[in-house]
């Protein structure tokens, strides 16, 4: 929870342990298997699972406990299990199931391996050999990796920092970032927050948004937004045009290239009104769906009309791109749409016609689409 990641530096200072050593694979799969996958792990360990006589037989209970916490689906609950004490389970398997009673190759399967670091360098152009041919998986040719055995790992001092990593880019293109959007407050508070179509019985993070101020209507503002780019489905911020503007008196859009208003009767006025009251409350208590509510949007004073960019067209004839926009209409209140992009994706960016050279470079590789040679692959010699 975004409440556990508060004070991270005074609660890694207060954590004090001594460093053991990491359990072998099989007493791993016995701290996590239930016994319905006893078969998973040596035949001497299976009784320490399923018999009734185990000394560790508390570890795996026939019945327990699923706290749904809303959920609908069992396997989205949370099993409320009892705690492995690790020493007991040692030595227990250490007493009932020695590694003298094990195959060779069960003892070979229980060792604790090498630990492998694998690290870029462009000066590595080795050839690693395919991991399995029968299903199709190729040579990796000039991999620009190397691998480095890690000698006493288990000893490390370095642990978690609170910090990022030197260099990181927030927000960064394609990705979500929740403070483009300017935010006046976040506190933990009793929402009910529906996310899996029931609401949440524990308190919730709630962001509340900085309150715009009294705002135009849409008629003096439908000039300077109908047409524009903006950024919506915060926090992902995807790109969308502005089709029409609304507030609780008309709507305004553009048809046959003359500005329209179109004014509300007085039912319509109040349907704008109830749409507008349940768009605060799914900001603020969710839809029923995992992304949604956590945000107190305060008052909608105007929605936007929008279609989403679904992707770029290319021109075949000359290399130009431009952005194509769907042609389904969403609303969305004006004070969860970004103007400007706060970190601009090169991939939905347009440009006007190229060269010919520089769209087929030399020795670039091209897929023919024409006549009797369509679909061949091709490298380019040369443009003319």
């Amino acid at each position: 929870m975004i409440s556990d990641l508060t004070k991270l530096p005074e609660v890694f200072a207060s954590i004090k342990f001594e460093v053991g050593q990491p359990l072998k694979p099989f007493e791993q799969l016995m701290g996590c298997l239930p016994p319905a996958s006893a078969a998973l792990v040596p035949r001497i360990y299976r009784k320490l699972m399923c018999s009734p006589d185990s000394p560790i037989k508390q570890f795996y209970p026939d019945d327990f406990v699923v706290d749904m916490n809303g959920k609908r689906n069992p396997w989205e609950g949370v099993n409320i299990l009892p705690f492995i004490d690790v020493k007991l389970l040692k030595a227990t398997i250490e007493k009932e199931c020695p590694d003298s009673a094990l195959t060779a190759d069960e003892r070979h399967r229980n060792r604790v391996g090498k630990v492998y670091c694998y690290t870029y360098d462009a000066a590595v152009n080795d050839t690693v050999p395919s991991c399995n041919r029968d299903i199709g998986l190729p040579n990796i040719v000039k991999c620009n990796s190397r691998v480095d055995i890690l000698e006493n790992h288990s000893e490390s001092t370095v642990s978690f920092k609170p910090e990022l990593v030197p260099g990181t880019k927030i927000p960064y293109p394609g990705f979500p970032s929740l403070n483009v959007l300017p935010m006046d407050d976040a506190e933990l508070k009793p929402c009910g927050i529906n996310c899996f179509g029931f609401p949440s019985k524990y308190p919730n993070m709630i962001l509340t948004m900085r309150q715009l101020p009294q705002l135009p209507g849409a008629t003096q503002l439908a000039g300077n937004l109908i047409g524009k780019h903006i950024f919506v489905n915060w926090p992902m911020m995807h790109e969308a045009k502005v089709v029409a503007v609304l507030d609780s008196s008309c709507e305004v859009r553009i048809v046959k290239k003359q500005m329209k208003t179109r004014n509300f009767n007085p039912p319509e006025t109040e349907r704008w009104n109830s749409v507008s009251e349940i768009m605060v409350d799914q900001y603020l208590v969710g839809a029923g769906y995992p992304g949604s509510g956590g945000v107190a949007i305060g008052d909608v004073q105007i929605r936007l009309k929008v279609v989403p960019l679904q992707g770029m067209k290319t021109s075949p004839v000359d290399g130009s791109s431009k952005k194509l926009f769907g042609n389904e209409e969403a609303e969305i209140p004006l004070q969860l749409a970004l103007f400007n992009s706060p970190a601009p994706d090169p991939r939905f960016m347009e440009r006007g016609p190229m060269k010919l050279k520089d769209r087929f470079p030399p020795k670039c590789r091209v897929v023919l689409t024409k006549r009797k040679v369509q679909g061949l692959h091709r490298d380019c010699v040369e443009c003319c």
